[in-house]
């Protein structure tokens, strides 16, 4: 952040992963930010073009999670989560069909 601050470095925004994904390939920017496994996913089953793009685990980078609540609505909570230990092998499957972590 102190980088783009001082301006050293400047930020660009896409609308879309594509856009973004695409500025990286043809070195109009020096690199991009996204989610790494929504980027994996979309060079290797969009683009068919696994790998052109490398995550460097170097620079700094967040993991992120979702999260959801309800005070309102604890039923809601309590059947999502029976839902996942149900649903526990087709999660799996997914994530991985998806190369998610």
């Amino acid at each position: 952040m102190s980088l783009i601050k001082s301006g050293s470095i400047t930020v660009n925004e896409g609308n879309s992963l594509n856009s973004v994904v695409k500025q990286a390939l043809n070195n109009r920017v020096d690199g991009a930010y996204f989610n790494v496994s929504v980027a994996k996913y979309f060079l290797e089953h969009q683009l068919k073009k696994p790998n052109v793009l490398i995550f460097d685990e170097s620079l700094p980078h967040t993991t992120s999670n979702y999260h959801f609540s309800s005070i309102k609505h604890p039923e809601i909570i309590k059947q999502f989560n029976a839902w996942q230990i149900e649903q526990a092998g087709w999660i799996l499957d997914k994530r991985r069909e998806y190369g998610l972590e």
